[in-house]
């Protein structure tokens, strides 16, 4: 099994959702809201540009559509979703909305991504580092 690993972040992939799943969910959402629908198409292929650009296949499947999996996590996936939304949409209720829903673990909880720095001296990094 390849490393689970996002290539954005560099860190590991703990909930195997693929973007296409996400993106089914961000349509459901932005059909609801009050918006013109050139801005909806708009904000629907800025996200679907994201989803084609070449992220590398891991060998597991989306836990809800069985597609494969991409190596990107849902954190920077939603992360460039919420730019996207609030480059494209300028009305603050629906942007909080969006961010209410899709990304509320970032916001209240103030989760920073960064890369896992290992010491070499550390018995298991150096184990993985041989893997």
């Amino acid at each position: 099994m390849k490393n689970l690993m996002c290539t954005r972040c560099i860190q590991v992939i703990t909930d195997p959702v693929c973007i296409s799943c996400f993106i089914k969910n961000i349509n459901v959402w932005i059909s609801e809201q009050t918006l013109k629908n050139e801005i909806k198409k708009g904000v629907l292929k800025s996200m679907i540009k994201e989803e084609e650009e070449a992220y590398a296949p891991l060998d597991i499947s989306c836990i809800l559509c069985s597609k494969d999996l991409y190596s990107i996590c849902n954190y920077c996936f939603l992360k460039e979703a919420e730019r996207v939304v609030r480059q494209k949409i300028k009305d603050s209720l629906i942007v909080n909305n969006f961010c209410e829903i899709f990304s509320k673990e970032v916001h209240e909880f103030g989760i920073q991504r960064s890369p896992v720095k290992t010491r070499k001296s550390d018995p298991l990094s150096l184990q993985q580092e041989s893997l």
